[in-house]
């Protein structure tokens, strides 16, 4: 049979909510991602690396929001993300329908565009 792994704190945080509340809101911005190192300088960043987009999944929050193709997400909500289980920890809970901060680098350069974190059924 298959395995998944979960990271410990969003195991940690849905039982939580689910014990306060019921139910779990998951969010989801839309994209296909992979791990990368940061490039090096100028950016303003603590951690090494971040995730690069490699697809936008049309009229996702993340299009709408103007992520693109070749964008490498740093930071959402103000947080690191440097993997893909940092951002599934980011995108569970209360940040589901609130519009949040995602710091990129395009181009080799930072911005920052705002992406409203639509919820997964």
């Amino acid at each position: 049979g298959a395995a998944f792994a979960v990271p410990a704190d969003l195991a940690w945080r849905v039982a939580g909510t689910l014990q306060e509340r019921g139910t779990v809101k998951r969010g989801y911005l839309g994209i296909l991602s992979q791990p990368v190192r940061l490039p090096e300088g100028g950016l303003d960043l603590t951690q090494k690396g971040g995730l690069l987009v490699v697809g936008v999944e049309d009229g996702s929050p993340a299009g709408r929001g103007g992520l693109m193709v070749g964008d490498i997400v740093a930071t959402l909500d103000g947080q690191p993300v440097e993997d893909t289980d940092d951002l599934l920890v980011l995108l569970s809970g209360d940040r589901v329908g609130r519009a949040v901060p995602v710091r990129v680098v395009r181009g080799g350069e930072p911005r920052e565009v705002e992406i409203t974190v639509g919820e997964r059924g």
